[in-house]
């Protein structure tokens, strides 16, 4: 009797040891189930409404950066600087070369210059080629600006000028040919002769 006891005992504790542990309990179904690991959001929150965050957050890109104010008033004020240039020379177009002359009855380069600048700026720039040239600032090709005086030459220093127009183009008193307007780049002669610029 007391061997049966024993057996049963060891029976008992072999049937308890082999019992799977449990890793989770649900308390209100009262049975063995294991704890979730996935994730659910919390009440009230959906799944479109996170997707449609995340797609709105990855979608924000930085605004196209705008012109600024004065670059495009910069731009407005030559346009129509060079129109008042241009409407100013009008009047003197066809006006015969004379050599020391300062009127519309003959006028010769500098002589043209210099009337032109005191009705446009109200300044008054040295009467001679080579005084005008080393008067005032000195500009570079691509930075011309209309009302710039600019220069020819040879060899032996400068002995023409005429005023810039812009958009490639300047005005001038020929000796052959008079008071005039010569796109630079597409008159070979000229184009050779170019000494440089000045702005006062």
């Amino acid at each position: 009797m007391r061997v049966q006891w024993i057996l049963a005992l060891v029976v008992g504790c072999l049937v308890a040891c082999s019992y799977p542990v449990r890793t989770g309990y649900d308390r209100n179904i009262g049975g063995y189930s294991p704890l979730s690991t996935e994730y659910s959001p919390p009440s009230g929150v959906n799944d479109s409404s996170l997707s449609h965050n995340k797609d709105t957050t990855a979608k924000k890109t930085m605004p196209r950066g705008k012109k600024s104010a004065r670059t495009a008033k910069s731009s407005q004020n030559r346009s129509l600087k060079g129109n008042e240039w241009e409407r100013a020379v009008q009047s003197w177009l066809g006006t015969p070369y004379l050599l020391g002359g300062q009127t519309k009855k003959g006028v010769d380069c500098s002589g043209f210059c210099l009337n032109i600048m005191q009705e446009v700026k109200g300044k008054s720039i040295p009467r001679t080629t080579k005084a005008a040239w080393k008067a005032g600032k000195s500009v570079s090709k691509r930075n011309l600006q209309p009302g710039d005086v600019v220069f020819f030459g040879n060899m032996w220093g400068v002995n023409h000028n005429g005023i810039w127009l812009g958009q490639g183009k300047f005005v001038h008193a020929s000796s052959s040919r008079g008071v005039i307007i010569t796109e630079l780049e597409k008159d070979v002669y000229w184009r050779k002769r170019y000494k440089g610029a000045r702005r006062y």
